[in-house]
Parts: structure tokens; C-alpha cells; sequence
């Protein structure tokens, strides 16, 4: 004769909706499990697997994305041989940004020195 768990004071067993819960890692969200957050890198790297002959559904299987993920990312961050060059705008900027600091310092040297032999502050 099989033991209930009313007659041995154990838990009630599950329903399905509450099987489904426990089993997607999530109360509240039947079937669902928690959503990843991928760095930049990381999709850049996703769409570069893409670009070097990979097909979509294999790439999707392999990092665990739907295909409609890939999508959005591929036309969010275009091709992933665009983001070489992005470490090189990124180098390019910088070296711009210094340049732009040191024509800005010499400009007030000179403004100060114009002052001075203006005989004003």
C-alpha cells in the first residue's frame, strides 16, 4: 500500500504549474530560467564565430541564445570586423583628446604672455 503524504505529515505534492517553477529555477515564472547578460566582448566575440562560418543555429546553440538574440545583436553591432577597427578610433581619439589638451594649454600661454606685455592681469 503506497504512503500519502497527508497520513505522514510530509509536503502536498506539486501541481504541475509548481513542478514547472521548481524545475525552471524561478518562482513566479513557470518554465523560465534566469536571463544572462553578455558583455559587449562578448557578442562582439558571438558575431565574429558567425562571421568565420558558423551558422546562426549553431552559434545560438553553442553560447545558448535564440536566434532572435542574434539577430538584434547582428544588427546592433554590425559586422565584428568593424570592431578592429573600433580599438583603433578608440587609440585614434585618445591621442586626439591629447593633442587637443596641449593646443588648448599653448593658447593660454600665449594669452597670458599678451596680457603681460599689454601691462594688464
Amino acid at each position: 500500500m503506497p504512503i500519502r503524504p497527508e497520513t505522514t505529515g510530509g509536503a502536498a505534492p506539486l501541481n504541475g504549474n509548481q513542478a514547472s517553477c521548481l524545475a525552471g529555477g524561478l518562482l513566479g515564472a513557470p518554465g523560465r530560467t534566469m536571463a544572462r547578460r553578455f558583455k559587449k566582448e562578448e557578442i562582439i566575440g558571438v558575431l565574429g564565430e558567425y562571421a568565420s562560418g558558423g551558422t546562426v543555429k549553431e552559434v545560438c546553440m553553442r553560447h545558448g541564445i535564440s536566434e532572435r538574440t542574434f539577430y538584434r545583436w547582428h544588427a546592433r553591432w554590425g559586422d565584428p570586423s568593424g570592431s578592429v577597427s573600433l580599438l583603433a578610433m578608440k587609440e585614434e581619439n585618445s591621442r586626439l583628446k591629447e593633442l587637443l589638451a596641449e593646443a588648448i594649454l599653448d593658447i593660454e600661454a600665449l594669452k597670458r604672455s599678451t596680457r603681460q606685455k599689454n601691462g594688464r592681469r
